[in-house]
């Protein structure tokens, strides 16, 4: 495999140097804000000193603190706060620049390495980078009690949304700094599924971020899973007493080992599920400051240049080895309409869950944008993908766009490189696309990918 050093790249912190992967400079690990540790655990980040001499950018950062669960990344750290880029090598001119924003329920995930012995990241992106000829950045941003969790009602030694400010600190330094990579600071998209999606959302329609992109892809939004600020603390309370926290002691969450806390993270998790409650535990907060109210509501008075879309069984990833009895149970507790006809019960309520959780606030947000909105629908189904009977899931659509070979996908299968080069051709258009101009191959009301 080819590999070597990049150019050496000057940023407003200090030098950079990465390494060359593919005919792709790749700068991985760089640090956006001081290490959120210590005195600065719950609070909002603090920007990153400048350092002295070089800085070598050639392997991935640890990923945020998680509880073990199905889904979640190892090798983890409250040491967390870097960003990756990913630039074509052969770049000549200023690139439109894509910031990926991950999701996992705010509880998990992370663009480190997969483990501490490995250069592999959970997101490479560097094939996207040459195949849409952009300029894409990865972000660390801080889960669960650590970035959502709201203990700001009970001290002000702990702040609200630290997860939302983790993501803004980034993109003010991609803002900032992105010039000097190859890249154009007056042509961001930012682009984020699941909760990344929601994250995406809240992002577009802060204050806080004004000026700081001009567009956004929203890939199965979360739409719905922001708390007031009262829903927060009732979720924090909940999350003290199993933890085992005094109330008027909040700190002494500061001194609990993080196997407990992952514990507790799984607990509250499970106790907001059974309760019928489909919001994610630590979800954001309506803060009135960087979040001023729903995002769905603030979309509505929104302009940025919007594609969005959804997987054809989006729900799919969590029903299908649930027994039917459970589901049956389960589509009660939550009030689901799980309608008559010839399909298995499991198929309607995962179309059910499916349009309340992600198509319908989707559409919502679709039929009452005021700017330039695209519609896509992702229908396509892996061999592998049908084989584990997940068939067109939540996160399907990952290994297609970004053409990883994994259990759920393989990248030289004829039909998987048709529909994964589709993908990258319209998030290439669109990224590209002047904000005056309607990109030419995004001009019909509807995208559909199968």
């Amino acid at each position: 495999m080819e590999r070597m050093d990049t150019p050496i790249i000057q940023t407003e912190y200090g030098n950079v140097i990465g390494i060359r992967k593919h005919g792709c400079d790749e700068f991985l690990g760089i640090p956006f804000a001081e290490p959120p540790v210590g005195d600065l655990r719950f609070r909002h980040p603090v920007k990153k000193q400048p350092w002295t001499g070089l800085y070598f950018a050639v392997k991935g950062p640890k990923n945020p603190i998680q509880a073990k669960s199905r889904f979640s990344t190892g090798n983890n750290s409250e040491d967390c706060l870097y960003l990756n880029i990913f630039a074509p090598s052969d770049r000549k001119e200023k690139l439109p620049v894509m910031v990926w924003i991950y999701g996992g329920a705010y509880k998990i995930g992370g663009i480190g390495c997969k483990n501490e012995s490995t250069d592999v990241l959970e997101y490479e992106l560097g094939y996207f980078a040459k195949a849409t000829n952009t300029i894409v950045v990865s972000v660390n941003y801080r889960l669960n009690v650590y970035g959502f969790l709201n203990l700001h009602f009970l001290g002000s030694r702990f702040d609200m949304n630290n997860g939302m400010y983790d993501q803004l600190m980034a993109l003010q330094f991609v803002h900032d700094n992105i010039d000097a990579f190859g890249g154009d600071k007056d042509n961001i998209t930012v682009f984020g599924q699941s909760a990344g999606g929601a994250c995406t959302l809240a992002l577009m329609t802060s204050e806080l971020s004004s000026g700081l992109f001009q567009k956004a892809i929203v890939q199965s939004p979360s739409v719905d899973h922001f708390w007031t600020e009262k829903e927060s603390e009732k979720v924090a309370l909940d999350y003290l007493r199993i933890l085992g926290v005094d109330k008027d002691y909040p700190e002494r969450i500061m001194y609990k080992p993080y196997d407990k806390i992952g514990r507790a993270i799984n607990l509250v998790t499970d106790k907001l599920i059974l309760s019928g409650n489909l919001t994610c535990a630590f979800s954001p907060v309506i803060d009135g400051v960087f979040i001023k109210d729903y995002p769905k509501r603030l979309m509505k008075s929104c302009t940025k240049n919007l594609l969005i879309g959804y997987n054809k069984e989006e729900m799919r990833l969590y029903t299908n080895k649930a027994p039917n009895p459970i589901l049956r149970v389960y589509s009660k507790v939550v009030k689901l309409d799980v309608r008559d006809g010839d399909e298995t019960y499991k198929e309607r309520m995962t179309k059910a869950l499916s349009n309340k959780v992600i198509v319908e606030p989707t559409m919502n947000i679709v039929n009452n944008y005021p700017g330039k909105v695209w519609l896509y629908n992702y229908r396509y189904v892996t061999k592998e993908m049908a084989e584990m009977g997940l068939g067109c899931c939540h996160i399907a659509e990952f290994p297609v766009l970004f053409n990883w070979t994994n259990a759920m996908s393989d990248a030289h299968d004829p039909k998987t490189q048709r529909v994964g080069k589709m993908m990258r051709a319209v998030w290439k258009e669109f990224a590209w696309s002047e904000l005056s101009m309607e990109p030419y191959s995004l001009n019909h009301s509807k995208i559909i990918f199968e």
